[in-house]
């Protein structure tokens, strides 16, 4: 089972090479995507006003998760281990690497540095 940051779905959704490669490779692997990381694609959506459809479509194929107690509490958890670090980071990315951890998933793919200083995460790059 793999987590996926929204920048693996908007880079797979625009055709990046890379993601394109690395989808593949995940083949029938159950995936999971944060509520956080849907929430982050639909603003970019909205934004710059463009089609929805093949992220909806993206979704209906998706096993999507949503933030509940136990995710704020890991999140708010490893936020308080990144404080004390001096290297916290931002509550999106928190809330999405809790959601993962707390569904048993302690794998993200993504092309986002920042998640390599979260605790508990193996962080994939394509």
């Amino acid at each position: 089972m793999i987590g996926l940051d929204s920048t693996f779905i908007i880079d797979l959704i625009n055709g990046h090479a890379g993601a394109r490669r690395r989808a593949q490779e995940i083949g029938d692997e159950p995936i999971l995507v944060s509520s956080v990381a849907a929430f982050e694609i639909m603003l970019g959506i909205f934004q710059r006003n463009t089609p929805r459809e093949p992220f909806d479509e993206f979704l209906d194929n998706s096993d999507v998760i949503d933030v509940d107690r136990s995710v704020a509490n890991k999140a708010a958890q490893l936020q308080s281990q990144l404080f004390k670090k001096g290297r916290p980071i931002s509550i999106a990315d928190l809330l999405i690497v809790a959601s993962y951890l707390q569904n048993g998933c302690n794998r993200v793919l993504t092309r986002d540095a920042r998640f390599d200083q979260i605790p508990g995460i193996v962080v994939e790059r394509y």
